[in-house]
């Protein structure tokens, strides 16, 4: 069987129940976003796997290890149980216990409801220490060949207090509003696993328990599992989930304790929001009659550049403009070009909006240059070594074959940047120059001008 399903405009001809069931399979396809499902009947299961979800190792007496039960049939094809069939798990050591995929309800016998496409989920304990097996088999009117068989480790948990967060270094998360028992977090829906990070005592192995609320970890929707931690020497360790969460899609992970609260970070998908919008160089001291460039970075909420997206552009004072779009290229930028041909006032005030705003600056006026900052090649630098310079260009004859740069940074009484302002270089000392297309050189938009000098 092959299910169809299409989803139809909300704004456009296909947004009601009636247009949408009128439609052809070809109309479908033509014009409406689709996917299939396909699913086949099986005949009676004569083989019986069993997958370890998430490793097979716990933590402690209440530690719970995830595992899928698949049947088949002979010709390989996945199949369920019938009326009367059913599957029972079991242990020789008395101390395997069997609950179902939420951890909380026992179970010892899985029926035709247990499963969905062939496949039934349950978690193992074990409460003593140490490796024993356990099995699945036909029971009922199925026939008792029809078995698997699996294995659980228990190791011991530490008494400690530990705590459990985001790494620093997951760029992927951002914190909302933690509470006493809980943290929430936005993930990218991109991203394809999620770092927390455990601080405890080191040597000490903690528990960390998982639900899987969308089934985006384990592919079971509600299921929880508790795996081991070991805390490393510096005091921490990492947990990594492997899951892509998308938008409002769920999991929480939480460090089990003895002695503390227990704090659950809940990790829930977000689409990217625009939140930060910064103008390089926003505001400057310019001359009348002069065009300017400003330059717009968008960032989302997880600190990443915004491709692709619309800016919103006003001007308030000296040139008033109406709203005007824009769009950012690959790097989380546009660009838009205010031109001075106003006469009255002294400043404009340029508004750029992506659901978060900001502002520039630009004020007009023949305002002398009241500082004047150098530096050389390196931050700060104020004399440069011969030592300093190895980039030799071998394309280029002579001494001027390897320059130093040399920047300037000119500024108002008032502290701003002045761009398009001529600065005119020279050099002290028979043995060095400055090429001569860099003699004057006007500042631009940060109201910097770079000169070379060689020697």
């Amino acid at each position: 069987y092959t299910i169809l399903f299409y989803v139809g405009s909300t704004a456009g001809a296909y947004n009601t129940a009636a247009e949408l069931q009128a439609l052809t399979n070809a109309q479908i396809a033509a014009n409406l976003v689709t996917t299939t499902a396909t699913f086949t009947t099986g005949s009676t299961p004569t083989t019986a796997a069993i997958t370890a979800l998430q490793g097979t190792t716990i933590t402690g007496s209440t530690g719970a290890a995830l595992y899928k039960l698949t049947l088949t049939d002979a010709a390989g094809a996945v199949a369920s149980l019938g009326d009367g069939e059913s599957i029972t798990l079991a242990s020789t050591t008395s101390t395997v216990s069997f609950l179902d995929h939420t951890n909380a309800s026992a179970v010892t016998v899985l029926t035709s409801s247990s499963f969905s496409g062939g496949v039934a989920y349950f978690t193992a304990r074990n409460s003593a220490t140490g490796t024993a097996t356990f099995t699945a088999t036909g029971s009922g009117l199925l026939s008792s060949a029809v078995t698997a068989s699996g294995a659980i480790t228990t190791v011991a948990g530490s008494a400690g207090a530990p705590t459990i967060a985001k790494l620093s270094t997951n760029t992927a998360l951002v914190a909302g509003t933690a509470t006493t028992t809980s943290i929430p977090y936005t993930a990218r829906t991109t991203a394809t696993s999620h770092s927390l990070v455990v601080t405890g005592t080191a040597a000490n192995v903690e528990a960390v328990k998982i639900t899987d609320t969308n089934g985006k970890v384990t592919g079971k929707a509600g299921s929880v599992h508790v795996v081991p931690v070991t805390i490393g020497t510096a005091g921490t360790a990492t947990v990594t989930v492997a899951a892509t969460l998308l938008r409002d899609e769920a999991v929480t992970v939480a460090v089990t304790s003895t002695s503390a609260a227990v704090v659950s970070n809940t990790i829930t998908g977000a689409t990217s929001v625009n939140t930060t919008l910064a103008v390089t160089d926003g505001t400057r001291r310019v001359a009348p009659g002069s065009s300017n460039t400003l330059v717009v970075n968008v960032k989302d909420q997880f600190g990443s550049n915004v491709a692709g997206t619309a800016v919103t552009v006003s001007v308030a004072g000296r040139n008033p403009k109406t709203a005007s779009t824009i769009l950012t290229d690959g790097s989380g930028n546009a660009s838009y070009v205010l031109a001075d041909t106003g006469t009255v006032g002294t400043s404009d005030t340029i508004t750029f909006t992506s659901t978060a705003s900001t502002t520039a600056t630009l004020s007009y006026g023949s305002t002398d240059v009241t500082t004047l900052t150098i530096a050389g090649p390196n931050t700060d630098d104020l004399q440069v070594l011969l030592a300093e310079k190895t980039d030799i260009n071998a394309a280029v004859a002579g001494a001027q074959g390897t320059v130093a740069t040399v920047t300037v940074t000119a500024k108002d009484a008032a502290g701003l940047v002045m761009a398009g302002i001529p600065v005119t270089f020279s050099v002290a000392g028979t043995t060095a120059a400055i090429l001569s297309t860099k003699v004057t050189v006007y500042t631009g938009a940060a109201g910097t001008a770079s000169t070379s000098v060689y020697a």
